[in-house]
């Protein structure tokens, strides 16, 4: 109903329009706006806030999409020199780096020396020929061999803790089988001593014979040279009668090495008694001096082996040659310095191929292990160096 007035004053208007269509009556129009209802104002002002409203819209989004790439640089644009940080924006500090950061880190520097060596653009200068695998096959690398050393810690500790309880085990039984060596040895003195006695007779009594028949060796020259001979022959030999250089060592020299020495402290019950020559299975063991052949040294043989063998020379002194694989001479057979007694090999309470080689004074039984003095010492009496 409201509307109806509207449209005649409108058609009336229209009506009245001049015959000249350029021609526009100013005055009718503003009277016709004047006219209009608010219904229509209300319209405009709802359509101006919908343009308002998009028009902000639009402005927010341009200042959104501006504000998130503000923060790229366009690095071609930038001169600056390569070898100086830029300090115009700020950077958090780093956090303690993990393998794999550390090994991105490396990477990324790598890429940009490449880059910067082959002359490109610093806008291009992060690119290279390195890829995703040669990074992750570096990272791999590093967990294997953190994982490795932290696996290696742990063997170490466990071995060290069962190898202290195996000392400790074995030392105790070694003590044991020590003891009980040293008693049978203790039972075996009086035997030992009489053939060391009935030993040391035989060496002084060929030794006076080699003697007697070096002197009527040098009459019967004497007497073919005009010169007069010497009446008397010496009644007895020296002591230590001994052969050719007057000793050697016990085994060949450059087949041996110089092991544990007399005296020294280590692995053994108390401390170790004789000197050590590591050397090959089967390697050749001599008689350092002359002597008499023995198999008896009470309970040796337990930790010795059973092919151990004991010399007894002239001047009351015995030397033992254990862990051998085999001897090669019998029990009271009279040998020369240099003689080969048997061979090298790993009997008895031994952790490898090696001749120990003991030396027991006169006054001294063979197999009473802390009776002994130092071998080296005895063979360089003899003029001889190991």
């Amino acid at each position: 109903m409201s509307r109806t007035p509207f449209r005649r004053v409108r058609a009336k208007r229209v009506l009245e329009v001049s015959e000249t269509p350029d021609e526009l009556d100013f005055d009718s129009v503003l009277d016709t706006a004047e006219e209009e209802p608010s219904n229509s104002v209300l319209k405009r002002s709802f359509a101006a806030l919908a343009v308002s409203t998009l028009g902000l819209v639009t402005i927010g989004g341009v200042i959104a999409a501006s504000s998130a790439g503000s923060e790229r640089v366009d690095t071609a644009s930038v001169s600056k020199d390569k070898n100086t940080h830029d300090i115009t924006r700020a950077v958090a500090a780093p956090d303690a780096l993990t393998i794999e950061q550390q090994v991105q880190s490396q990477v990324a520097q790598a890429r940009k020396v490449q880059g910067q060596n082959s002359g490109t653009l610093a806008a291009y200068a992060g690119r290279t020929t390195i890829s995703r695998n040669a990074a992750r096959t570096e990272l791999s690398k590093a967990v294997a061999a953190e994982g490795a050393v932290a696996r290696q810690g742990n063997l170490d500790e466990i071995n060290d803790n069962v190898a202290a309880e195996a000392t400790d085990a074995g030392a105790q039984s070694r003590d044991d089988q020590i003891e009980e060596d040293l008693a049978r040895v203790k039972a075996e003195a009086g035997r030992i001593a009489e053939e060391k006695r009935k030993a040391e007779e035989l060496l002084k009594k060929q030794g006076m014979e080699a003697a007697k028949a070096k002197a009527e060796a040098a009459k019967k020259a004497k007497q073919q040279s005009g010169q007069p001979a010497a009446q008397d022959a010496p009644k007895e030999a020296p002591a230590a009668t001994l052969s050719g250089a007057g000793g050697t060592t016990p085994l060949p020299p450059g087949q041996y090495t110089v092991g544990a020495s007399w005296g020294q402290y280590g692995s053994w019950s108390r401390w170790h008694t004789g000197q050590d020559f590591p050397s090959p299975v089967g390697t050749p063991v001599r008689a350092v001096a002359d002597g008499v052949a023995a198999t008896n040294c009470g309970g040796c043989q337990g930790w010795a082996g059973d092919s151990a063998l004991v010399l007894h020379h002239a001047d009351g002194s015995s030397t033992l040659y254990a862990h051998m694989s085999r001897y090669t001479v019998q029990p009271g057979q009279v040998v020369k310095a240099g003689t080969i007694i048997g061979y090298n090999g790993m009997k008895g309470r031994t952790f490898g191929p090696h001749l120990h080689f003991e030396y027991y004074p006169k006054g001294t039984t063979p197999g009473d292990v802390y009776s002994t003095s130092n071998p080296v010492t005895f063979l360089l009496t003899l003029g001889v160096h190991v």
